[in-house]
């Protein structure tokens, strides 16, 4: 399973038409998200194992990979200190089933 296309629009699309993407309930001000374009290069060539697939929440973002490598992708939140910085984490497959989800925390920058 190889990564086909990513950026912070889409999240991260595989070549079996699963993907990664995030999302989180807004309360007023803030804006959580992951920032897909921060992709490590060498992810585009590695060749994922669908069977051990996982997430893990980590320090301000989270891990994706399966049981030989992971890879980060950081999390932010733009809001003024009042709100969440929690986000969600769902891979779900090309009809739209979620076969993992997480959530973790993003890193603030209050306004």
């Amino acid at each position: 399973m190889k990564i086909i296309k990513y950026g912070n629009d889409e999240g991260i699309v595989f070549d079996n038409g699963n993907s990664l993407w995030d999302t989180y309930s807004q309360s007023c001000c803030e804006y959580n998200y992951a920032e897909w374009d921060q992709l490590e290069p060498s992810a585009l060539n590695y060749d994922f194992d669908e069977e051990s697939f996982q997430l893990v929440p980590n320090d301000y973002g989270f891990r994706f990979g399966d049981k030989n490598r992971t890879f980060f992708i950081p999390c932010y939140s733009e809001q003024n200190g009042e709100y969440s910085y929690r986000i969600t984490i769902i891979y779900e497959d090309k009809s739209g089933k979620t076969l993992k989800e997480i959530n973790t925390e993003c890193e603030g920058a209050e306004e």
